[in-house]
């Protein structure tokens, strides 16, 4: 994603967490906030050569220490 288009979500809202090995982003996970995240739901990326490796599930547990509310998860 351009830096301008990232900059452009977290000024819409949107929040973002990483998962960071040695310096290196392997994962992301983003979410909306407020009215949009009815329209936009939450959405996880991995690096293709580290999937398989536990990063989208750490990502996961995450979200599940963080939230308070039921969460629906598909892959």
């Amino acid at each position: 994603m351009p830096r301008h288009e990232l900059d452009a979500e977290i000024a819409d809202g949107v929040v973002f967490w990483g998962y960071e090995l040695e310096g290196a982003l392997l994962g992301n996970h983003r979410r909306s906030a407020g009215a949009r995240r009815r329209s936009h739901p939450p959405r996880y990326d991995v690096l293709p050569g580290r999937r398989r490796h536990g990063v989208g599930g750490a990502l996961l547990e995450h979200l599940v220490r963080r939230g308070t509310r039921r969460t629906l998860v598909g892959t």
